[in-house]
């Protein structure tokens, strides 16, 4: 488990599960988060042992219109490489999309 904080408002714990990558978000994917955020999914696409790309929002108190860009971007990059993304979380009842 790898706990990487991309700002204050953000932070993301990274666990390697099998063949399974899950990345579990705590804070607010906003404009000024996601440039990171999308740098660090698209390097965990790119590991090898990474064919199952978890997202999980359930700590996410908000997502704007740029996080919604980065999951497209996510879904795209997943599929383009032969692997799937999954998004967990939503609607938990913590925050905003």
């Amino acid at each position: 488990m790898k706990t990487v904080s991309l700002d204050a408002d953000i932070q993301a714990v990274f666990e390697q599960r099998g063949v399974e990558c899950q990345v579990s978000l705590a804070g607010r994917v906003t404009i000024d988060t996601s440039p990171d955020l999308r740098l660090l999914l698209l390097q965990r696409l790119e590991s090898p042992g990474c064919q199952i790309l978890t997202l999980d929002f359930g700590e996410s108190a908000y997502v704007d219109t740029s996080g919604l860009a980065i999951l497209v971007e996510i879904l795209k990059a997943a599929r383009d490489k032969g692997r799937r993304s999954l998004f967990v979380g939503f609607g938990s009842g913590r925050g905003n999309v």
